[in-house]
């Protein structure tokens, strides 16, 4: 085996899910391309490359 050559999936929880994807993003460089709110309204899911 040559090493790790990459990761396929990372899962990340959080009660506020809006300030965890300012945070990832501002720290990240790079905003998701794919966000999804419950049935409250609120964000509920986001998607990153």
């Amino acid at each position: 085996m040559d090493g790790l050559r990459g990761i396929a999936t990372v899962n990340i929880w959080s009660e506020d899910v809006e300030k965890a994807k300012e945070w990832y993003s501002k720290v990240l460089g790079f905003e998701p391309y794919f966000d999804s709110k419950g049935e409250d309204g609120k964000l509920a899911y986001t998607e990153s490359e």
